[in-house]
This record gives structure tokens, C-alpha cells and sequence, in this order.
């Protein structure tokens, strides 16, 4: 099993924190400016042209998710060796909320408009730019959605030989996400989008430039995992040699999260969802595909329950969770990690050598953001491990909510001001940042499989 790098890890626990622990409070401001801010001389020439568009009574419109997170976009779209410029924009007036569309060209060394175009959405999501139809121009492909991770409307506008136009797609409705990259191996980019029909069904469509009717259309189309409602990540990279697809991890209308695999297949001529019938990622946490090894690869959770026993709370136990990588060709997911995330995702732990699902077990305290390990026999305690997508079981009264074994490591998360008071106590400090503090607690035990604090360093960065 690849060793995790120290730095990798590091980041995951502060990564995580951020993403899913609620730890620190961000607040962004998408915002929505009524004027563009003060610029140098070329950008107040565009803003020239974005005034007398507007007659200067506009309200910019941020992108809300993706690489491009400003309203005015500087990109060389015609390869002409100099820069166009796209701003979105509604105008200022809530009858007339829709976001416009203004392109911007040099001619002559002078900033003029090229095209205005008017979406049928009043929020931005996400932009990319991408040669849609192989003419080596750069198209602007615009999602719509109130929401970071939810499209509702896609738009492609370009240059042609006659100006600037919006390219016609085919039906998209009930889309709630989109990727775009060369899936099919030709000289153009593709759109795969992601969509939940009215009734639930998932479905993803390969949409690709069709030469005979100088068109988008779609190529292929294969169905999602039932039970979709959301995409909470898109992730676009090669799944083999020479196949780009996307790895995209759902949230299922039940609260529970699943991973989606689609790439089209060279060789049999076929879109792809190997995944669409398959429950292995199924989990009830939202943890997520990530490079777990820092070689442009990523890597899927895979999570499983810790053993427990007949007369026991299993709401209270923990899962194990394996980052696998996916090989297409044989359909099969290889662990290459396998580790614990606390109850809020505010850390990874790598478990040491010497445990495993079948000597260790864990359970979750979280209203102490705690987690407990202790020893764990399937022959003593009668029940092995069950996959981690098992509903949570109500409680009758009376079971015992700890195993009999021996209590091995606590690990607990803090706020600062916790830190400071005395629910710290018999805790020592394992990591932090500026919003949390983990703290760890090793009990006296005998046990062999009891842990050190040199073995505890090693689960959070690599020993080597």
C-alpha cells in the first residue's frame, strides 16, 4: 500500500476541517456589485463598453463555483494573440433579473462589443472555456443555478465566421451538473452533463459536435445510481490511458452520498457508467474522492461498519474507510488507503500496522466530537463487519452502547475555548489550527494492541 506523504496528510486534516467540520466559519461574498470595481486603462476601456451597453444601470454576476470566480473574464478566445473580454451582468431592474452575456473584442486596438446574449436564469454558476466545435476557437460554456453545486440551465456562446452566436444544445432540462473535457478522443471538447428527471431517475448524456449537421447533439446517453438529488463534487481526470472521465460523488435524496464513474469506452463505442448499479460507495457520511498519494489520480471511498455486537448501539459504531483507485478495465475497486474519519470530518486517521477491521473496532460519541477504539474479537462478540450503507438500527432501551474490550485510544476535537477549560483534561494536543484543536487520550492498558505516542504520530504523517 503507498505510504500517504506527510504534507498530503496534513492537508487532509486541514482540508477537512474546512470542507466538512464546520470548524471555521467562511463567509464568502459571491456578492453582486452594482458597478465594476476601479481598473487600470484597459480594463476601464472595457468597462467603457460595458456602460454603454448597459446605459451603467447593471448588477455584475459572479460565477458561484469553478476555476472562474470574477464577473469579467480576460481570454483569448479567437487566437488572435490578443485577450476578448466576457462579463455577465443583469441589468439593474428586478423585473429584468436574467443574466446577460457580453463579449467583448479589440479591433483596430479598440475595445467594441461582439455579441450580448441573454440566459434564461438569473443566477451564474460556473464558467469554462473550451474548443466545443474543433475550429482551434475557445467557446464559453456558461452553468446557471442558484446553487454552487446545482446547475439548472447550460449555454454555449462562440465566435463564427459571422460574429458571435449561442450554439444550440440539445434538451437539457432537469440538468444538475456538467463537465467538460475531450472525453471522446477527438480534436474538440465534450459536455457530459448530470442530470435527475422529474420522477428521480439519474441519467448522463455525452453531448459531442456533430460534423454531418455542423451541431451539438448526443452521442450516448446511460443512466445514474436511482436515488440521486445532488452532485456535491465533479472530478475530470484520466481513468486510464488515454480516457478522461469524470468521478462524480452524489448525494442521494435519503442523505446518503454514492460515487459515479463515466468515461466512454474507445474500443466498444460506448458511454459508460459501470458504477450505475452498484452500492459499494454507498455511505452515510459526506466523505468524499480525493488524491489520496499526490499522483494526479483520484482515488474513491469505500466505507465499512466496525464490528459490533447483537446487544449493541449501532448507531454508535464507526466505519472504516478505504480510498480505493478504480480500474475501468476490469471494473474493480483496490484499496490503496484505510483509515477512520472522526464524526465531523475534521481529520483522517491511517491506522497503525498492527490494527485492522477484525482486532479493533470503533464508536462515535458525538456530542463529544469523540472517537473511541477499542479491542474487538468477531468470535467473541459474535457479529462481523457489515457494509457501511446498512440503515442506522433504532435503539431499543437497555443495550450496551461500548464493546468489552479494551478501551485502546480517544481522539476528540475541541474548539479553543474548550481547550482551555477543564473537558480537556487528560488530553494531550495531537494537532490544530486557528479554529480547532484535536486532542488524544491513551488509557493503561496492557493490551498488544495498545498504541504509543510515536505510533499515534505516525496515523496523522508518515513516519518514513
Amino acid at each position: 500500500m503507498p505510504k500517504i506523504k506527510a504534507a498530503f496528510l496534513l492537508c487532509v486534516v486541514l482540508a477537512l476541517t474546512v470542507f466538512l467540520s464546520g470548524c471555521i466559519d467562511l463567509d464568502f461574498q459571491n456578492g453582486e456589485l452594482i458597478h465594476a470595481p476601479k481598473a487600470d486603462a484597459e480594463h476601464s476601456a472595457v468597462q467603457a463598453v460595458i456602460d454603454d451597453v448597459t446605459g451603467g444601470n447593471y448588477i455584475l454576476k459572479f460565477p458561484q463555483s469553478g476555476e472562474y470566480k470574477t464577473a469579467i473574464i480576460f481570454k483569448d478566445m479567437n487566437n488572435d494573440g490578443q485577450s476578448e473580454a466576457v462579463c455577465f451582468y443583469s441589468p439593474n431592474d428586478p423585473a429584468a433579473a436574467a443574466v446577460n452575456v457580453l463579449i467583448i473584442e479589440q479591433k483596430d486596438s479598440n475595445w467594441q462589443k461582439a455579441g450580448v446574449f441573454t440566459a434564461t436564469a438569473t443566477e451564474l454558476n460556473r464558467v469554462l472555456f473550451a474548443d466545443i466545435n474543433g475550429d482551434g476557437t475557445a467557446e464559453i460554456i456558461a452553468g446557471y443555478g442558484a446553487l454552487p453545486q446545482s446547475i439548472s440551465k447550460l449555454a454555449v456562446y462562440g465566435f463564427t465566421a459571422n460574429g458571435t452566436t449561442e450554439f444550440t444544445l440539445p434538451n437539457t432540462d432537469n440538468i444538475k451538473n456538467f463537465e467538460v473535457a475531450a472525453f471522446t478522443g477527438e480534436k474538440h471538447s465534450d459536455i457530459i452533463t448530470l442530470s435527475v428527471s422529474a420522477t428521480g431517475e439519474g441519467y448522463a448524456r455525452l453531448i459531442s459536435w456533430r460534423s454531418d449537421t455542423s451541431s451539438l447533439g448526443v452521442l450516448a446517453q446511460t443512466p445514474l445510481q436511482s436515488g440521486i438529488a445532488t452532485f456535491e463534487q465533479i472530478l475530470c481526470c484520466e481513468l486510464g490511458t488515454n480516457t478522461k472521465g469524470i468521478i462524480a460523488d452524489a448525494k442521494t435524496s435519503d442523505g446518503s452520498y454514492i460515487t459515479q464513474v463515466l468515461y466512454f469506452d474507445y474500443d466498444e463505442n460506448t458511454f459508460k457508467n459501470t458504477l450505475a448499479t452498484n452500492n459499494t460507495t454507498l455511505r452515510s457520511n459526506p466523505i468524499f474522492s480525493m488524491d489520496t498519494d499526490g499522483n494526479g489520480s483520484y482515488e474513491i471511498p469505500v466505507c465499512t461498519t466496525f464490528g459490533f455486537a447483537e446487544n449493541e448501539d449501532k448507531t454508535k459504531v464507526g466505519f472504516l474507510t478505504a480510498y480505493c483507485n478504480y480500474d475501468i478495465n476490469t471494473d474493480q475497486l483496490t484499496p490503496v488507503l484505510s483509515g477512520v474519519a472522526d464524526a465531523t470530518g475534521a481529520y483522517f486517521l491511517n491506522l497503525p500496522a498492527k490494527w485492522n477491521a477484525q482486532n479493533v473496532t470503533m464508536r462515535i460519541n458525538s456530542n463529544e466530537n469523540t472517537l473511541l477504539f477499542y479491542e474487538w474479537s468477531t468470535a467473541q462478540r459474535g457479529n462481523a463487519n457489515t457494509t457501511a450503507n446498512q440503515p442506522a438500527a433504532t435503539t431499543p432501551a437497555g443495550l450496551q452502547t461500548t464493546p468489552s474490550g479494551k478501551l485502546l485510544l480517544k481522539i476528540r476535537t475541541f474548539a479553543p475555548q474548550e481547550w482551555a477549560t477543564t473537558a480537556a483534561d487528560g488530553y494531550l494536543q495531537l494537532a490544530k489550527n486557528n479554529s480547532c484543536i484535536i486532542g488524544y487520550s491513551l488509557p493503561d492498558t496492557k493490551s498488544p494492541l495498545a498504541v504509543t505516542e510515536a505510533d499515534l504520530s505516525g496515523m496523522f504523517l508518515d513516519n518514513k
